[in-house]
């Protein structure tokens, strides 16, 4: 009997969510309580807070960017939703949607490579897409919405795709970059009037970012945090290159790579869209915070979309010539 084309999907959804729950567990040593950490909280106090206004943050949200924290809506409130408004719930929800979140990636992967086995989990090569998962961060839920836009543009489901995008940059500002791959590639293959209806992705998010700006008094990208606290760089690839030259080994080896990754991508872009994608993703590069150059988990979490596309174009591309040279050989 022939296997139903469903079945690899939800066998690869259930691995996903298997690795997820093993690596959360692990990572806050079974205590509930430590299966979220860092800025993770952040993502959860805006649940527990969704109607704030600008006097009534806590102060070290204030502190942190409100607007920042505020426009990124799609974690806090899938949080919210998913526990019913319980704060009490809301710490045993975090987990739950980091797990369905590696699940969703999983089978999005497996979708995409159309190749059995561990193929699946390669996206989790990535130490920051697991280090996000492990921590409750909203770069879990963004490449997921992204992977699943990709899905969907395979089968030419162009609203739901841009559905899915605007999902994935309300979860993180950054996935626009990935989502201008989108559009590139598209335009390229299908048309600029489908690229037209992947472009209209940005609407709601316009939209929501225009509610926070009216609630806190600055846009998200224009949060006074974003040029002070996090100190993006305002010359591009101005921190890559202090980042090589400045912050010590660890930060040499993590822009080193990256910069491979990227001109890797390039050379396997040739028309696919996970090698536009990968590209795309790669710009971030070009912008990344200056302090995160010091931090090894905080730079490979903030270029997890990078690493994740990257990988996965690279596979394709091997996977399409490994093909390729097995129908010569027959």
């Amino acid at each position: 009997m022939s296997e139903r084309p469903s079945h690899p999907a939800i066998l690869a959804w259930i691995a996903g969510m298997m690795f997820a729950a093993v690596v959360i567990v692990a990572y806050g040593h079974g205590h509930i309580d430590r299966m979220t950490s860092g800025d993770g909280y952040f993502y959860r106090y805006v649940a527990q807070h969704l109607d704030a206004s600008k006097g009534q943050v806590a102060p070290i949200v204030a502190a942190r960017g409100p607007a920042l924290r505020y426009g990124r809506i799609a974690l806090p409130a899938l949080i919210w939703l998913l526990s019913g408004g319980r704060s009490g719930l809301m710490r045993y929800v975090q987990p739950i949607i980091m797990v369905l979140a590696a699940g969703a990636i999983a089978a999005s992967a497996r979708t995409l490579l159309k190749a059995r086995g561990l193929w699946l989990l390669l996206p989790f090569v990535s130490l920051g897409l697991t280090l996000s998962i492990a921590g409750g961060y909203a770069e879990a839920i963004s490449v997921a919405f992204l992977l699943a836009a990709a899905v969907e543009a395979t089968n030419e489901r162009w609203l739901v795709m841009a559905m899915l995008c605007a999902l994935a940059m309300l979860s993180r500002e950054n996935s626009a970059l990935v989502v201008l791959g989108f559009v590139g590639w598209v335009g390229s293959r299908k048309g600029w009037r489908i690229a037209f209806v992947t472009a209209t992705s940005f609407v709601p998010v316009t939209l929501w970012h225009l509610v926070v700006w009216n609630r806190f008094g600055h846009l998200p990208l224009l949060d006074p945090y974003v040029a002070h606290g996090a100190q993006v760089s305002k010359v591009p690839f101005l921190s890559l290159w202090r980042g090589l030259t400045r912050y010590g080994l660890e930060a040499f080896a993590i822009a080193a790579v990256h910069i491979v990754l990227w001109i890797v991508a390039f050379g396997v872009r040739r028309g696919r869209m996970l090698g536009w994608l990968a590209v795309a993703a790669g710009l971030q590069l070009a912008a990344i915070p200056l302090l995160n150059w010091h931090y090894a988990g905080d730079n490979l979490r903030l270029l997890s979309m990078m690493e994740v596309f990257t990988v996965l174009a690279i596979a394709a591309w091997t996977l399409s010539r490994r093909r390729a040279l097995a129908g010569e050989a027959r």
